[in-house]
């Protein structure tokens, strides 16, 4: 809800700027009124020297972002403005605990999965909308929190199936990120389901005689289906969005936006200006189209080397955590942040909340955080009880 959807699918694009920030202070209202409600029950933690770095290296972010926009202007102070209030929401709802894994994978999950079967009967021509129903308005984007909401909310063998139809949907539809940052979301899944499993003897001769298949079929079918994903999924071949468009222009597009980090690498330009500047530049462009590259043009130097080390510590936390111990909840971590940083490469955003994605991504953040913290004391806690 906070992210705007699903009323961003509904209402005219024009009104796409103002639906997430009126949306982000409703939650935060919202959200206000439940703290109070609950505020005996509340229990208030202790930070780690880390974790209380981070915060504040969150808060030198922020208020990075805050200055470079309002050198640039009202609609960039309102970008960066809905960024504070989301990472403040979503910090309180881990810090607290009012909002488990669970019930916000749900969250995604309702909000967006009406939208990947939508357009998959679309694509198929099996009915009809009205054209105001059925706007291809970031679909690619949030495709990657329902379908990691459908791996964590879902029972096997029921969440493949599901999953199947969404990557089939994707493929359809032509969103190449998107497809292989849901791809990789399944495959870093699969890989620490393997690794928990690897002992079971049943599982390894099942995989042997899958490997072999593999290899045999791949010796009698390479040649075709090397093609049919190069020409059909990749689109590689496509006269405007393979080699000879530059992928959809979007090289040509990075030659444009590149430079403007040198112009101004201090501050950057603010938040969210990466699409007028580059606009300006290219009028067929819409953005930067590179989270990473935008959020360099955005916030500086300064703030974009931020940006990537908050991103970085976290996931590098959670995929320890997953690597040593399988939990769940960090195996899910991991696999996102790694389908986020693939999609991160072809899409517009670095940190955003205009949709579940990139907000669910930011709770990931905080809840590795915050979950991590909070397993160190236990653990601190139990050493000092072993030596008393």
């Amino acid at each position: 809800m906070a992210s705007g959807y699903p009323l961003r699918q509904i209402l005219s694009k024009e009104s796409n700027t103002l639906i997430p920030g009126i949306c982000m202070l409703l939650a935060a209202y919202l959200f206000f009124i439940l703290i109070l409600g609950a505020r005996q029950k509340l229990k208030i933690h202790t930070f780690s020297k880390a974790g209380r770095i981070n915060i504040v290296l969150w808060a030198v972010f922020l208020a990075l972002g805050l200055l470079s926009s309002l050198l640039a202007g009202p609609e960039s102070i309102f970008y960066q403005g809905t960024l504070i209030a989301g990472a403040i929401l979503t910090f309180s709802e881990c810090y607290f605990g009012l909002l488990p894994l669970r019930a916000a994978s749900l969250v995604c999950l309702t909000m967006v999965i009406p939208f990947n079967f939508l357009w998959l009967l679309v694509r198929l021509g099996r009915i009809w909308f009205p054209a105001y129903t059925i706007r291809n308005s970031s679909y690619g984007v949030i495709s990657l929190s329902s379908i990691a909401a459908v791996s964590y909310v879902i029972r096997r063998p029921y969440n493949f199936i599901v999953e199947a139809a969404i990557l089939v949907s994707l493929l359809i539809n032509g969103h190449r990120t998107s497809f292989l940052a849901a791809l990789a979301f399944i495959m870093v899944q699969n890989a620490f389901s393997l690794k928990k499993a690897r002992k079971k003897r049943s599982l390894k001769g099942l995989l042997i005689a899958g490997a072999c298949l593999v290899v045999v079929a791949s010796f009698r079918y390479y040649e075709k289906a090397t093609q049919y994903v190069i020409d059909n999924v990749l689109l590689l071949n496509d006269v405007h969005r393979g080699y000879a468009s530059g992928f959809s222009n979007r090289i040509e597009i990075w030659k444009i936006a590149f430079p403007l980090i040198t112009e101004k690498p201090i501050l950057g330009w603010g938040s969210h200006e990466n699409e007028n500047i580059v606009r300006d530049r290219e009028p067929t462009a819409s953005s930067a189209h590179n989270g990473i590259l935008a959020s360099f043009i955005d916030y500086g130097i300064v703030g974009g080397s931020l940006g990537l080390l908050l991103m970085a510590f976290p996931l590098i936390l959670a995929g320890k955590r997953a690597w040593s111990t399988g939990e769940k909840e960090f195996v899910f971590i991991s696999g996102y942040g790694i389908g986020y940083i693939i999609l991160s490469l072809g899409e517009r955003y670095w940190f955003n909340v205009g949709n579940p994605t990139s907000l669910m991504m930011l709770y990931l953040i905080f809840y590795t955080l915050i979950k991590t913290n909070r397993m160190q004391g236990r653990a601190n806690l139990t050493t000092m009880m072993a030596h008393s």
